[in-house]
């Protein structure tokens, strides 16, 4: 087969154990992040904590989000989610900058940053 072309790297496929597995540790370390966030700190986290949405009361895992109140993690010096939960894990991240926040809820708080208040509300049933 050869070797790839100047400038492609090579990639190993991921096995569909391999994809399951990081799958699972991705969720998990995210959980425990958001918990940590809603314990208000490491010291304080007991792992029952039930991370929601603080604007709807959205609580599916999948569709939470953090939120930065007044800088995002880019203007912090982050690059990507994966490192901002290591960071809260690791306590570097200030967590008074944070709040849970679902995906829609999120948007919503983008515009009104970006625009001024919207005319709706969001609730979660």
């Amino acid at each position: 087969m050869g070797r790839p072309p100047k400038g492609v790297a090579a990639k190993c496929p991921l096995t569909e154990a391999q994809k399951v597995y990081f799958s699972v540790q991705y969720r998990a370390k995210k959980l425990k992040a958001m918990q940590v966030v809603v314990a208000g700190g490491l010291d304080k986290w007991t792992g029952l904590e039930v991370p929601k949405c603080v604007h709807c009361g959205c609580d599916n895992v999948n569709v939470l989000e953090f939120n930065h109140l007044h800088t995002t993690h880019m203007e912090r010096g982050g690059d990507h989610n994966r490192n901002l939960w290591e960071h809260i894990l690791q306590g570097k991240v200030d967590l008074s900058d944070l709040e849970i926040a679902c995906r829609v809820c999120n948007a919503k708080l983008f515009l009104d940053r970006k625009f001024g208040p919207q005319p709706f509300t969001i609730t979660w049933k």
